[in-house]
């Protein structure tokens, strides 16, 4: 669906969807804007039924940064901070976009395309294989990551072994290897 380089490094691609998500916000406010019962309700201090407070202009000004903050974040981040970011702001900005629910038809095509361009951000995220420091600890036991190349003779016999970490010949690798048969 992508091309080998989005994948390689989405922190571009996923720049690119947040923009496209403010641009299709910011053209959907504006869209509003020609319709004068908004103005009209907009100057009376009410937006959607609900008042405008102070409170609420804060909530607004939070979400937009924290869409402008999600394009830049998503390139000049550390992949692991990035993919981390981006994994929280979606689903965030999915959830604050039915705090103003489409009220004519023309804005549910509008809700509909930034709500697929959300889902599309966290599945690009969430598939994001950032790679781990060298010497981080194995998220799958209490041990230094190991060579997956080496395995012990019992692991070579039988790949769906793992033995327990108090074992000295333990090794991660048995379920983290592509090339093992499914235990």
């Amino acid at each position: 669906m992508f091309n080998h380089q989005a994948t390689s490094n989405p922190g571009p691609t996923l720049s690119l969807l947040w923009l496209f998500a403010i641009l299709n916000t910011l053209f959907r406010d504006i869209h509003e804007l020609v319709v004068a019962s908004t103005i009209e309700e907009i100057l009376s201090g009410s937006l959607n039924g609900a008042p405008v407070t102070d409170a609420a202009l804060v909530a607004g000004a939070v979400a937009i940064q924290i869409l402008l903050l999600s394009v830049v974040f998503s390139t000049v981040l550390q992949p692991r901070w990035a993919r981390r970011w981006n994994l929280l702001a979606a689903p965030l900005m999915l959830a604050g976009t039915f705090f103003a629910p489409p009220d004519d038809p023309d804005d549910y095509l509008f809700a509909f395309v930034v709500l697929g361009a959300f889902a599309t951000i966290f599945l690009i995220a969430w598939r994001w294989d950032v790679p781990r420091a060298p010497g981080r600890m194995n998220a799958r036991s209490s041990l230094p990551s190991r060579d997956c190349s080496r395995r012990s003779p019992l692991q070579e016999a039988n790949p769906c072994i793992i033995l327990s970490p108090t074992t000295r010949s333990s090794s991660p690798c048995a379920r983290s290897t592509g090339s093992s048969p499914s235990c």
